[in-house]
C-alpha cells in the first residue's frame, strides 16, 4: 500500500469480507456475488461515508460491469458482473428499502395525527 489514500478501497473491501463475507459464507461458488457483491458496495458506501452522497453517485458510476446474464452462476467466478452487478443490486435495494420506509413511516405518522392520535416517537 502506498500510503497516499489511493487504495483504501481495498482494505474496506477485504473488512467487508470479514464482517458479511466470513459470516455468512456460501455454500458454492454459484452465489458467490453475495460475498463479492456487498464488499464492493462496502467500498461505495465507504465512499459516502467520507465524501457524501455525491462521491457514493461518482463511486457507483465507476461499476459499470457488463452487466448482461445472470448474476446466479456466472460464466467465470471472478467476473465484473459478480462484483457491479453484485453492489448495483444492493445499492438498488438500498433505494427501495429506503423509500419504502421512509413512506411507510410518513404515512404512518400522517394516518395517526389525522385521526388524533399521538404521534409514535420518532427515535
Amino acid at each position: 500500500m502506498p500510503g497516499n489514500g489511493s487504495t483504501e478501497w481495498v482494505v474496506v473491501h477485504e473488512l467487508a469480507h470479514m464482517w458479511w463475507g466470513d459470516a455468512v459464507t456460501v455454500s458454492d461458488w454459484d452465489h458467490v456475488w453475495l460475498s463479492e457483491g456487498f464488499a464492493s458496495y462496502a467500498e461505495a458506501q465507504w465512499y459516502e461515508s467520507s465524501g457524501g452522497a455525491s462521491t457514493l453517485q461518482t463511486y457507483m458510476q465507476t461499476m459499470t460491469g457488463p452487466f448482461a446474464g445472470t448474476i446466479v452462476d456466472p460464466p467465470y467466478v471472478w467476473d465484473p458482473i459478480v462484483y457491479d452487478k453484485g453492489a448495483w443490486i444492493l445499492h438498488m435495494l438500498r433505494h427501495i428499502m429506503g423509500t419504502f420506509r421512509s413512506r411507510t413511516c410518513s404515512a404512518t405518522t400522517r394516518r395517526l395525527t389525522s385521526t388524533g392520535t399521538r404521534s409514535p416517537p420518532t427515535s
